[in-house]
Order: structure tokens, then C-alpha cells, then sequence
């Protein structure tokens, strides 16, 4: 076998590939969510809310994906060291994306009034406002520590070790 195909690239190449998936997924709702409210011209801040919600929506099967083969890479990793400590990361990440997914975008969900409404229309004093808020910014900071946690992942993970021949 040679040294750049063996049996510990493919799982690292799994554990990259959903890591990638994660954070350039999270760079781009960031970036549409940037434009599109900062953007009047081109969206006032209701349809951009209910654009980003529609975004948040669909980036969830892009979650589930990034987190499926990040999963299948920590499964099939084959170094104890490496493998206890992607495990130990991989659950924090599928306990943030989880939890954000499953715990704090669903309830913005239930706060968020039906189209044509929006948040934006609520008074500044309703709680459903201020909820909605709260539950962002810790959405905002789930999403947030994923993206970093994935970086540091990608630029320390260790390569595997050459064979000999």
C-alpha cells in the first residue's frame, strides 16, 4: 500500500469533508444573512426575515449531512488517541447542532408571527420579541462555536503516519 492511500486517510478524509460541509455552510448563512439585511435596496428587514428563515429552513439537511459523514469519519478512525479525542469533539458539536437545531430553532420558530407578519412587526415590549432575540443570540453563539471548533479541528488535525514500506 502506498503512503498516500491507507487506512487512516479515509476516515480523516470523512472527518474533513463534514467539517468543510460545517463551516463553509455556516459562512454562507452568514454571509446571505449579512446581505440580505444589510441590503435595503433590496430587502426591507421583513422579507429578509422570512428570507433567512427560509434559508435556516433548508441549511438543516446540510447540517444533518456535514454531521452524517463527520460521524462516519470518528466511527471508522482507527488511532485510540484520535479517536477519543475526535469522539469527546464530535459530541459537542452534534450536542450544538442538535440543540440549536432541535431546541432553539424550533422555538423560533413557534415565536415567529405567520407570513405576511414578522418579529419586526411585534411592539419592543411584547416577550415574544425579546424571547426571539435571547433564542438568536444563543443560536448566533451555537453557530458560532461550531464554526470555531470546526476551524481549529481542520488547521490541527493531525495527518496520519506514513507506513513503511
Amino acid at each position: 500500500m502506498s503512503a498516500t492511500a491507507g487506512p487512516g486517510r479515509f476516515p480523516r478524509a470523512l472527518e474533513r469533508v463534514g467539517l468543510g460541509l460545517l463551516v463553509g455552510g455556516i459562512a454562507a448563512v452568514w454571509l446571505i444573512g449579512n446581505l440580505a439585511f444589510n441590503l435595503p435596496e433590496v430587502l426591507d428587514r421583513r422579507t429578509a426575515g422570512h428570507f433567512m428563515a427560509r434559508v435556516f429552513d433548508h441549511f438543516r439537511y446540510l447540517e444533518a449531512g456535514a454531521a452524517l459523514v463527520l460521524v462516519l469519519g470518528i466511527a471508522l478512525a482507527r488511532e485510540r488517541a484520535h479517536r477519543f479525542a475526535l469522539r469527546f469533539v464530535g459530541a459537542f458539536l452534534l450536542a450544538a447542532l442538535l440543540g440549536g437545531e432541535f431546541f432553539i430553532a424550533s422555538r423560533m420558530k413557534e415565536l415567529r408571527p405567520s407570513p405576511p407578519a414578522s418579529i419586526e412587526d411585534l411592539p419592543k415590549e411584547d416577550s415574544r420579541r425579546r424571547d426571539f432575540g435571547r433564542l438568536h443570540g444563543a443560536y448566533f453563539g451555537c453557530s458560532a462555536g461550531i464554526l470555531l471548533l470546526s476551524l481549529g479541528l481542520l488547521a490541527t488535525g493531525p495527518e496520519p503516519r506514513p507506513r513503511p514500506s
